[in-house]
Parts: C-alpha cells; structure tokens; sequence
C-alpha cells in the first residue's frame, strides 16, 4: 500500500493594528431628566461605564488614563481649563439635547487628548415654535451640619431656566436661545477663627443659536453661549485658608463660547467640513486685597 504523508504548518503572527469597536455611551437630557442626578455633562459621564472618580479633587479618569488628560466639549468645542482639565459650566441644563461619552477607540478626528471625549450637544430651533421654563429652589438651611452647629442662611433662592427656539425662514433657518439665572447664597467661617461670613454666587447664563440649510446637503450653526458672574466674600482657595473677613474678596469670572460649524456634500462624493471656534475667561478681581 501507498504511505499517505501529510505536513501541518502553524505561523504566528502578530498584526501591528488591531481593529478594535468604539466604546462609547449616549444619553438623551430627557433621560437624565427622569434621574435623580444634576442633569449636567458631568451627570452622563456618571453613568458611563470605565470611568471612575479616583483623580484630583474627584475628576474623571476615563479607562485608567489621567484625570486631566480628557477633552470635554460642548457643540464639538472645548471647554476645559488648561491646568486640571476641568470643565467649565458653559451649558444650560434645559438647553442640552444629548451628551456622548466615548472611552476607548476614539476616532481620529478628535485630538489633544490621551483619556476620553465628552461632547455635550445643544438644542437647536426647528419649524414649529417651542420652549420651557423650570424653577428649581435652593436652601442652605436645608443641607446637614455636623454636631459642631455650623451657621446657616435661612433664605430659598429660586433657579430659573428657560429656553425658546422656532422657525425664521421655514425649511431654512431657524433658531434657538437659553438663560440661567442663579444666585444661591451659602452660610461659610473662616479658618481657625471660626467667623461667620455668608458667600453669594450670581451667576446667569446665556445661549443662542441659529442653524442655517442654505441648500439641500449644507448646514451652518452659529452659536455663543455666556456667563457672567460676580461673587461677594470669595475665599482662595477655600474659606480654611481665610483667618479675617478682610481677606475675602469679591471677584467676577466672565466667560464665553463662539463657535461656527459648517457641513456640505457636493456632487455625492465630495464632503466638507470646517469649524472655528474661540472661548475667553476671565478672573476679575480675584487676587487679595
């Protein structure tokens, strides 16, 4: 009979690039609306899994990166300071439409970031009229103190919301626009000498927004959105490192966020897309007297 011989060879190979599926979680504003949370960007990244509070005065690492290496956004814009990598509250809560939070295989069109990407989308106008408006209401009497009996202010301070958008040109233009008002007001001592002092944060904010369609296949969205805010018995960093109300200060940090987006497809096979984008903050008197 015939000897049948057969030879198996086995070669391992290791792939330079291996395709890997984007991680990333989507929550709409009315789901987090429906939760018992603050209904703000941090409020989804709370929700998203591989993110943990274990950075600096609680920031977010985002799959074991460092806290400060994330890049937060709201419109595709940035909006995080340059030394912790905090985000700034350039939102308004009822104006928001959806927030993303991606954690791993980020797509290649983002950049400045070796952690996560958070980019918060705002609403925008459309053909039919519409709007809202929230009250919510604060106390500082309401809060816990230890046994020790810290001072409190007995004063509710309402939070206002509201928000507008429709049509200017059906099927064309549209538009969209927010504000914040908010003025809590907090029972604070300074450090060692234990001198009661109440802190009060005006704070209002502002968006608007117009989205263009000026041909079938192009869009262009402008929008600013603003905050102005002026405190009164500031203490930096903390009311523990104030001994004397001649140490507080009364400091205003104004802000803002420009943003123009524009997308186009030309001929079904040629796309384009541009922004620009530019955001100011400011500290005003801030700095001891």
């Amino acid at each position: 009979s015939d000897l049948v011989k057969e030879s198996v060879t086995v070669v391992g190979e290791t792939r330079q690039f291996l395709s890997t599926i984007e991680g990333s979680s989507n929550f709409k504003q009315t789901t987090l609306n429906l939760l018992p949370t603050s209904r703000t960007m941090l409020s989804a990244v709370n929700l998203s899994p591989s993110v943990h509070a274990t950075g600096p005065d609680g920031n977010y690492s985002f799959s074991g990166a460092m806290s400060f290496e994330n890049s937060f956004m709201v419109n595709g814009v940035q909006i995080q300071d340059n030394l912790r990598g905090d985000p700034f509250n350039l939102f308004i809560e009822d104006a928001i439409q959806e927030t993303t939070v991606t954690t791993s295989s980020v797509s290649a069109e983002y950049g400045r970031f070796s952690g996560g990407i958070v980019n918060t989308l705002t609403k925008s106008g459309g053909n039919m009229f519409s709007g809202s408006f929230r009250e919510s209401f604060s106390n500082d009497n309401w809060r816990t103190v230890s046994p020790f009996g810290e001072p409190k202010v007995n004063k509710t301070v309402p939070t206002s919301e509201f928000t507008l958008g429709g049509p200017i040109v059906k099927d064309r233009l549209w538009f969209f626009g927010a504000g914040r008002l908010a003025d809590p007001q907090v029972a604070r001592q300074t450090g060692y000498s234990k001198v009661p002092y109440t802190f009060e944060d005006n704070e209002k904010r502002f968006e608007g927004k117009l989205t263009g369609s000026p041909k079938n296949g192009q869009r262009i969205e402008f929008s600013y959105i603003g905050i102005k805010e002026d405190q009164k018995n500031s203490a930096y960093p903390n009311s523990a490192n104030v001994m004397d109300l001649a140490s507080l200060t009364n400091p205003s940090y104004p802000e803002s966020l420009v943003g123009l987006h524009y997308t186009g497809t030309f001929g079904g096979k040629f796309f384009v897309e541009g922004q620009y984008s530019a955001r100011r903050f400011t500290y005003k008197n801030a700095g001891g007297t």
